[in-house]
């Protein structure tokens, strides 16, 4: 199992209310097992309104949820024609090629998250199950150490005082 990582839905990020049951409606619905129905409400949104990239990441996600992975592939290469820094639509575009059966371009899409954002931790456990299963064991190495490196500075960070 790859994983891929659900930012703000749709209605969160068009109304800015956090907190409204409309808003996260959409996320509701993936959680509930009913990603088909999340599809729809999203294709609606992005449709009907002129949907910033972040909506194409949502709509990805729900695409993937229901396993169609070219729907979440054009979704998520949407987001990113949008807005190329998109870390999260770089993640789960690397997802949907890899389900297609492109280890290449899920490899691409994967370090150009991390790149944007070595925050993602999803695409570097991604990476390093990718790395496994091709017995690339110098990558798998690289990349195990990147993550340690990663969760060391995080761990230095949190334990240090905010400076103001």
């Amino acid at each position: 199992c790859f994983f891929f990582f659900k930012q703000k839905t749709a209605y969160e990020i068009y109304q800015c209310d956090w907190s409204s049951d409309v808003c996260s409606s959409d996320l509701a619905l993936l959680e509930v097992k009913r990603p088909g129905l999340a599809v729809l409400h999203l294709k609606e949104a992005v449709n009907w309104l002129d949907a910033p990239p972040e909506w194409y990441v949502d709509l990805g996600l729900a695409h993937l949820r229901v396993g169609d992975n070219k729907s979440a592939a054009i979704a998520c290469q949407k987001a990113i024609n949008g807005n190329p820094k998109l870390a999260l639509a770089h993640l789960n575009l690397g997802v949907a090629y890899l389900r297609m059966k492109s280890q290449t371009l899920a490899e691409e899409q994967w370090l150009t998250c991390l790149k944007l954002d070595p925050r993602v931790k999803f695409a570097y456990m991604n990476l390093i199950k990718l790395y496994a299963r091709q017995k690339e064991h110098r990558k798998l190495q690289e990349m195990i150490l990147r993550l340690r490196r990663f969760d060391a500075s995080s761990k230095i960070r949190k334990k240090s005082p905010s400076t103001r």
